[in-house]
């Protein structure tokens, strides 16, 4: 693998010669012909908008659907211990709904659903006077930051409150651990609802999410599980986790959003949001327009669609979310070259995944060889636990000079990787893309020493 990517593959990306960054997972970069195929779309679309919001863009709707369906059921070697690869996804096209990115995707489900006296798991009306939220202490700040704007709404009409579960050093190596600690926290809070990252952003940790969501499930099964997967998809194989999603009896999880502008390679403002069937009667988009309460212009929607403007219909939701006024649609009709992409030029899903997850836990090595220092994630958890994100101790322990040291590299060399902090420690996350090689993070690391001292002299 390491002969068919790196840089031979930086000329198929939209990113300039001398841009050696990475940080490939804060915002993520297109292939050219990804982005070229994205504005062939804008052009479809401006040549005949009539015929194609009336009539051609509702079954590509379905179509994009269902491709990211049978994307995320394919079952795919990820390079993961513990994959099972006979295992698949059993997502209905129906569950999938297209937002711009998962801070879009968190709130239609903080409104949706943490926000919603009327919703209750169970179906049944919601009596409690109080609701009570938990994530983690290092949940990422926009998901936090959404939670306490619909707690602080007073329209909102139940009271909310946040609680937060630490993620220690102890548990990142020890998985049973890991999912005993978040159920047990559930369970002494009363926790009625659960958001939780599958890949955390800090530190850069694949959370043993099917235990955690069993453990939590038979903890307090009246517990609503939100997974935030801004960095999953494309990143690891997903199969396995959405083969127990949507049972009948005890389902694995509630809500799930995911970026594919990260490592799907998709240009940025699309995201995957998956609510089952179960909830979609109290999903709505964050933007309401024509189709709530089922209301469309006269031929907005191709006569094969129609079902969708019945408000008793399980899918009537889907127009909501097509129809959220005028706007590119460019965005999700592109999914499909992107996915194609993949499987074409960029060697396959599973060679991609199993070459970013060789390069990000060799490349964590080589950075903590240079700085003297130690990655976060123990070699002995890396075939469990990490993806194509890693976290290195930073050289320093003073977090502003973490962040100086940082800022200075891009400055000055055009190269960059975020400073994190974790359990009170100073780190620096490093991405893996299939454009990168090992010296990338060799060129980063010195400069970064470099850097460090000049700031640090007097």
């Amino acid at each position: 693998l390491q002969k068919y990517y790196g840089r031979r593959l930086k000329p198929l990306f939209a990113i300039n010669k001398g841009n050696n960054s990475v940080n490939f997972g804060s915002f993520g970069v297109s292939p050219t012909y990804v982005l070229a195929r994205k504005q062939l779309w804008s052009m479809h679309q401006e040549a005949d908008s009539d015929v194609w919001v009336r009539l051609e863009g509702p079954s590509a709707y379905t179509t994009t659907r269902t491709a990211v369906a049978n994307f995320i059921n394919k079952p795919v070697d990820d390079g993961m211990a513990g994959v099972g690869l006979s295992i698949a996804g059993q997502v209905d096209p129906s569950e999938v709904f297209f937002v711009d990115n998962v801070g879009e995707a968190a709130n239609v489900v903080a409104r949706s659903f943490l926000a919603n006296s009327q919703f209750a798991i169970d179906g049944a009306t919601n009596t409690k006077q109080k609701r009570t939220i938990l994530y983690f202490a290092n949940q990422y700040p926009m998901v936090k930051a959404a939670v306490a704007y619909y707690s602080e709404l007073v329209a909102a009409g139940c009271n909310i409150a946040i609680k937060e579960v630490t993620m220690s050093p102890e548990m990142l190596t020890d998985r049973p651990l890991f999912a005993s600690t978040v159920a047990a926290a559930v369970t002494e809070h009363e926790a009625d609802f659960l958001i939780m990252d599958h890949i955390c952003w800090c530190p850069a940790y694949v959370l043993p999410i099917v235990d955690i969501c069993k453990a939590v499930k038979a903890a307090r099964p009246s517990c609503f599980i939100s997974i935030d997967g801004a960095h999953a998809i494309g990143q690891i194989s997903l199969a396995q986790l959405f083969a127990e999603a949507d049972k009948e009896v005890s389902p694995l999880f509630d809500a799930y959003f995911t970026n594919c502008h990260k490592w799907l390679i998709c240009p940025r403002h699309i995201a995957v949001l998956w609510v089952p069937k179960r909830h979609q009667r109290h999903l709505h988009p964050n933007l309401i327009s024509n189709q709530y309460r089922g209301f469309a212009p006269d031929g907005c929607l191709s006569a094969t669609e129609d079902r969708l403007l019945d408000r008793t219909h399980p899918t009537k939701v889907q127009a909501e979310f097509y129809w959220c006024g005028t706007k590119d649609m460019s965005n999700w009709m592109v999914l499909g070259d992107a996915l194609a992409y993949r499987r074409g030029p960029l060697g396959g899903d599973s060679n991609i995944m199993r070459y970013n997850r060789w390069l990000a836990a060799e490349a964590a090595r080589a950075v903590a060889n240079i700085w003297g220092t130690h990655t976060l994630i123990p070699d002995a958890a890396v075939a469990t636990s990490q993806g194509c994100l890693s976290t290195v101790r930073a050289p320093t322990d003073d977090a502003s000079l973490n962040a100086k040291t940082c800022r200075q590299v891009l400055e000055f060399h055009n190269t960059f990787a975020p400073p994190v902090t974790f359990n009170n420690t100073q780190y620096v996350r490093l991405s893996a893309q299939e454009y990168n090689c090992i010296d990338d993070y060799i060129v980063f690391a010195k400069e970064y020493l470099k850097a460090l001292k000049l700031l640090q002299e007097p």
